[in-house]
This record gives C-alpha cells, structure tokens and sequence, in this order.
C-alpha cells in the first residue's frame, strides 16, 4: 500500500485555542481545539501560556505540546487528520 504523508511545515498557536498549520506541500489553515480543551490529555493545555507551547514531532507528522509531561501523556495530533480537517472546512466554506 502506497501512502502520501501529509507533513507539517510550521505551526503557530492563535487566540481561542487555534493552531495555524502549514502543510510542506503548501495547504495552509487553522484549526480549533476549543471542544477538546479541558477534556483528557488536553486538560494538560487549559491554561493559553501551556496551549502556546504548540510544536511539530516525528519529521513532520505529527503535531504536540512542549509541556512538562510525560510523552504519552502530552497532547498530540497527526498531521493526515488534521490536512483532513482543513479539507474539511473548505468543503463546508464552498459550500455555504
């Protein structure tokens, strides 16, 4: 099984619990992690000076938390589902 990864270039963290993500191949967004705050791992990222820390892992493929805290136990998310989610939202935004 042939797959295309999807690697991250760059990541900021945004007001609101938003992380705007470039992708290598150019596609660029924001996404929110409003709904998963206080929930989980990301308890861990409540406090915007925590959620702030927000930086790319494993050559691009993933997208965490320099927090103090374990690595399974820091907040993470992997760069398919997130270009997934920015794909998403420009279906919904054509659509509308």
């Amino acid at each position: 099984m042939n797959h295309d990864y999807h690697i991250l270039h760059s990541a900021e963290s945004l007001p609101d619990y938003r992380v705007r993500v470039v992708f290598n191949d150019g596609v660029s967004g924001d996404i929110s992690f409003a709904s998963d705050i206080g929930h989980g791992v990301f308890a861990r990222i409540a406090n915007p000076q925590e959620f702030s820390k927000v930086i790319i892992e494993q050559y691009g493929t993933v997208l965490t938390w320099d927090i103090d805290a374990p690595e399974l136990e820091r907040p993470d998310a992997c760069a398919d589902w997130l270009y997934q989610q920015l794909q998403l939202q420009n279906t919904q935004t054509q659509s509308q």
